[in-house]
C-alpha cells in the first residue's frame, strides 16, 4: 500500500508521511512547503526552514573580469 501519489515529504526532516496516516488527514494536497507532526511538535516552523536554507546556498567567489570565480 504504497500509494505515492498520497505521501507528504517533510521539509524539515524529509521523511515521508502517507496522508491517510496524519491525523486529521489534509483535505488538499499543499503545494508549498509542509512540515510532519514531528517537525511540529519540534518547533521546526516555515520561516526557520527558510532562513537554514538561505544560509546553507553557496556564495558567489570573487568576481575577475566581471564574472564569479568560485572559491576551491
Amino acid at each position: 500500500m504504497d500509494e505515492e501519489e498520497k505521501i507528504l515529504l517533510c521539509d524539515g526532516c524529509g521523511t515521508g508521511w502517507h496522508t491517510m496516516c496524519l491525523e486529521p488527514p489534509p483535505a488538499t494536497i499543499p503545494k508549498d512547503e509542509w512540515l510532519c507532526p514531528r517537525c511540529v511538535h519540534g518547533d521546526v516552523s516555515i520561516p526557520d526552514l527558510r532562513l537554514a536554507q538561505a544560509r546553507t546556498q553557496p556564495q558567489p567567489g570573487p568576481i575577475l573580469r566581471g564574472k564569479h570565480v568560485p572559491l576551491f
